[in-house]
């Protein structure tokens, strides 16, 4: 309920997904031109 907690689980969750840690979890590397 927290906006900062809210915030912050959305950058991690963001993080996660479209971080470094789930491209080596799922082997896709989104393109980097």
């Amino acid at each position: 309920a927290d906006p900062q907690a809210r915030k912050y689980l959305a950058q991690q969750t963001e993080a996660y997904f479209f971080g470094t840690g789930a491209d080596a979890a799922s082997g896709y590397v989104p393109p980097k031109n």
